[in-house]
């Protein structure tokens, strides 16, 4: 029995346990925090605990991390020193040295890192994975990814929006869910050209990016990204959010959009079934089912460290692309120590 404890006590970590609970060689032990792991230990009657060191001594030894973005590789480098295996949220951190350093913990200590993106058990993006590895869709030549959304201000009272915590706006926030799963259908990226804006929200970060990208297996995509996309629902469950994967071959071509993949290769084309009601509980099941065996398998989680840094990376060299005006090779970059956001629509 795997062992888990959550560290924080927001919103994503209610999801969390209430998947953890879905799955049967899993144990959610307790939260981790002060308030809101306290409220969250009493909704799931478990325990809680002040420190990370206390949830190891307790038998923890999973730690899930779902605090704010820029104390993720903290928090998980002191997971990795007491011996607990790491689940961490996206993004890694906000930067890639911080990322990078928690990468380097997970390998001392021997433990293993995971990376949370749901967006990879999706099916119909397991499907569009599938046909890309098998060459269906030939050699890959453009990509597109987009995630636009509404965000008001209510969601930007905490430290969403902030250079401190989020270290960026609705890239690194929204976006990285798209991000992510385009370096995994396209790998790394080799260069990248960006633009950011601040458009709809008083905040120190962007809510509007756009990127161009070039993959080093030689094709070329673009990302959209955004908060500014205004929808009069009162959740984000009931706003219209657009949320598409676009990806072209030589042999094929497939999109998913709204939970359905459509496709056209091979003289067969048409959309599969769409992802079923109640499907994004069932993603976070699927994410911790699959940790909760790589361990008892061996074996490395489907989303690891490496792909994490992967989608950070592309990120932070749109947000540099933005910062200096120009197009960043990765290979040659050096991240810049702090990213200036303070002059709103200024970005290039």
């Amino acid at each position: 029995m795997t062992r888990v404890a959550i560290v924080g006590g927001g919103s994503v970590s209610q999801l969390h346990a209430q998947a953890i609970r879905l799955v049967p060689e899993a144990e959610l032990l307790g939260f981790v925090g002060s308030a809101g792991a306290q409220m969250r230990a009493t909704e799931f009657s478990t325990q809680q605990w002040p420190t990370l060191e206390a949830a190891a001594h307790a038998g923890a030894d999973v730690a899930v991390i779902c605090t704010p973005t820029g104390t993720h590789a903290e928090i998980g480098t002191r997971a990795a020193g007491l011996g607990m295996n790491i689940l961490v949220e996206k993004a890694m951190d906000i930067s890639l040295a911080a990322a990078r350093s928690l990468v380097a913990a997970a390998q001392d200590n021997g433990v293993v890192l995971g990376v949370v993106s749901q967006g990879q058990f999706e099916p119909p993006f397991e499907e569009l994975l599938s046909a890309v590895e098998s060459g269906r869709l030939g050699v890959p030549t453009l990509a597109s990814a987009s995630r636009k959304c509404w965000r008001d201000r209510q969601y930007y009272r905490g430290w969403h929006g902030t250079h401190a915590m989020d270290g960026g706006g609705a890239m690194i926030n929204q976006g990285i869910h798209k991000v992510d799963q385009l370096c995994r259908l396209m790998g790394r990226a080799r260069r990248v050209t960006g633009w950011t804006r601040t458009l709809a929200h008083a905040i120190e970060v962007e809510d509007t990016a756009i990127a161009l990208v070039e993959f080093e297996n030689g094709s070329v995509g673009t990302i959209e990204a955004t908060t500014a996309f205004y929808s009069a629902g009162a959740t984000p469950a009931e706003q219209t959010t657009v949320d598409t994967l676009q990806l072209s071959g030589d042999a094929g071509s497939a999109v998913i959009s709204k939970g359905v993949l459509s496709t056209s290769w091979s003289g067969v084309s048409g959309p599969p079934p769409a992802v079923p009601h109640g499907a994004r509980l069932d993603l976070f099941r699927r994410q911790h089912e699959d940790f909760v065996h790589a361990l008892a398998e061996g074996r490395a989680p489907r989303v690891t460290g490496q792909e994490g840094l992967n989608a950070l990376e592309l990120v932070l060299a749109v947000y540099e692309s933005a910062r200096t005006g120009t197009t960043i090779e990765l290979d040659d970059w050096a991240e810049a120590p702090r990213l200036d956001f303070s002059h709103g629509s200024a970005h290039r």
